[in-house]
């Protein structure tokens, strides 16, 4: 059984006693643990092994920033934006804004992180929405905003909101070729590579026409069904019906449960 200390190490064989006291060195520097993990190559919880078995106990989160929150209070009240202050020291804005707000400054920081993005940069967010179909998070990276940023200025210019999903993005037209793809024999899968669109919709285009969804799929093994059953019927290992069709063990096992409740019919197209 081991102790403590020895389930502790055990985390740490792989690593020279160099990188542990690096990594202890990089994290007694000020580095955060997961700025320390990625530079030597392990996991945060590694280091917080080598950390404990070295009795270093670990910062408080956020406590790197909070010793600079009086140089955050100073630059904003110097007129500093709240992105810009973010992007100096090297957080996000939102923990800017928790020091602020402790500073009692949390109204002029609110208002003030809009002003980060000109008119030109939210005119050319909303004209990605509108006419290129980009939805609030594609619009939100594109800038480097948040997606309700995007939503609110959205809002503001009186433009409603699509609803959540890709189904809108298509054509009437479209989604009638699509459903007559699949009548015609093509798999969900086909439509989908054809279409860009992923399978969830072209199911919902099909439930919307009266199309019901076929449930068995024909496959390069699809011929080869005849030859199990008879093998079935032999009781011949699963095994050496894998290996006779070349096909998987599960795809052999699915088979026999369909065989054995009578549902090994022709494959409905």
């Amino acid at each position: 059984m081991l102790d403590e200390e020895e389930f502790i190490g055990s985390f740490s064989m792989y690593y020279s006693d160099e990188k542990r006291k690096e990594a202890i060195h990089l994290y007694q520097e000020g580095m955060s643990s997961s700025d320390v993990a990625k530079s030597i190559g392990c996991s945060t919880v590694t280091l917080r092994n080598w950390l404990k078995s070295s009795g270093i106990p670990m910062r408080s989160r956020g406590s790197i920033y909070h010793k600079r929150k009086d140089e955050m209070v100073e630059m904003f009240r110097n007129g500093e934006n709240v992105n810009k202050i973010a992007d100096r020291i090297g957080c996000c804005s939102a923990t800017v804004i928790h020091y602020l707000r402790d500073s009692g400054l949390m109204k002029q920081a609110i208002k003030n992180i809009g002003s980060f993005f000109s008119k030109e940069d939210k005119n050319k967010v909303v004209s990605m929405y509108v006419d290129e179909h980009k939805s609030l998070r594609e619009c939100a990276d594109f800038i480097g905003c948040s997606s309700q940023s995007v939503h609110l200025w959205l809002k503001k210019r009186g433009i409603e909101t699509r609803k959540r999903g890709r189904y809108n993005f298509y054509t009437e037209e479209e989604v009638s070729n699509s459903v007559e793809l699949y009548r015609s024999g093509h798999s969900m899968a086909e439509i989908s590579n054809l279409t860009g669109c992923c399978k969830a919709t072209i199911k919902i285009w099909l439930n919307k026409h009266n199309v019901s969804v076929r449930k068995h799929r024909i496959t390069k093994f699809t011929p080869f069904i005849p030859i199990a059953h008879l093998m079935f019927e032999k009781n011949r290992p699963y095994l050496e019906i894998q290996k006779r069709i070349g096909c998987s063990y599960q795809t052999v096992v699915n088979w026999k449960k369909k065989w054995v409740k009578n549902e090994a019919s022709p494959i409905r197209i």
